[in-house]
């Protein structure tokens, strides 16, 4: 599908609210959802799959998330969404 050099801009506001930007690319606002004690984030434990394995995803929602590049476009804004830690290491 091809590379490209692009920005990214990543920011976290408070505990549990994230947002992603790749101009003309992706937008992605989500925010943590709050279980039964607001100050324990709500995870998936032991999830079957996982995109980032050793660290549970924290159960999210979305306010925006939409992509549109190399052919694809999608609208997922209001449907769920996850976040989690990760390590990076080449």
């Amino acid at each position: 599908m091809g590379i490209k050099s692009v920005p990214i801009e990543f920011t976290i506001q408070g505990k549990k609210r994230r947002k992603i930007k790749i101009p003309y690319i992706v937008e992605m606002e989500i925010e943590g959802l709050a279980g039964n004690d607001p100050n324990i984030e709500s995870i998936v434990v032991n999830p079957a799959f996982s995109n980032t394995p050793g660290y549970d995803p924290v159960i999210a929602r979305s306010f925006r998330h939409t992509y549109k590049d190399h052919g694809l476009e999608w609208d997922n804004s209001g449907r769920n969404a996850f976040y989690s830690r990760f390590t990076y290491s080449l």
